[in-house]
């Protein structure tokens, strides 16, 4: 069942410079949503559509697009919780919004992202011992 949805103000079926989002891909493997969680996403898709509808190139500010920035990372991250080929395929937003920030909003400060350190299927390498004096050889 998807659902699309036209810039605020605009009703489905008109015409206009509105910008169409489809909602609801793929929902058929979904289970139902928890307590919450359907209609605050709603609220999240009805004002990204109303901000669509004001901005111009020239209306954005340092904060806005910090602002803006941030809900993108924080709508990815949840969205990455789904499952992990959900996660794989939002892995790139992070560094994307990070990019924005370092060409749009002077003297960002940007927070290191947390990498895990990568795992060996190996054990770790045993020393020698404090013991040890060296191989000696009879010359």
């Amino acid at each position: 069942m998807s659902r699309v949805r036209k810039g605020a103000g605009m009703k489905q079926g008109e015409s206009g410079g509105g910008h169409l989002v489809v909602v609801g891909m793929g929902v058929e493997r979904l289970g139902e949503a928890g307590p919450g969680v359907e209609q605050r996403a709603e609220a999240v898709a009805d004002a990204v559509c109303e901000l669509v509808d004001v901005v111009a190139p020239g209306s954005w500010s340092a904060g806005a697009v910090e602002d803006a920035a941030d809900a993108i990372d924080l709508l990815a991250e949840a969205l990455a919780a789904i499952d992990p080929e959900a996660a794989r395929a939002l892995a790139a937003v992070p560094a994307a919004t990070a990019a924005l920030r370092r060409r749009l909003v002077p003297g960002a400060v940007e927070e290191a992202p947390e990498v895990p350190a990568p795992r060996s299927e190996r054990p770790p390498r045993r020393g020698l011992g404090p013991g040890w004096k060296g191989v000696r050889t009879t010359g």
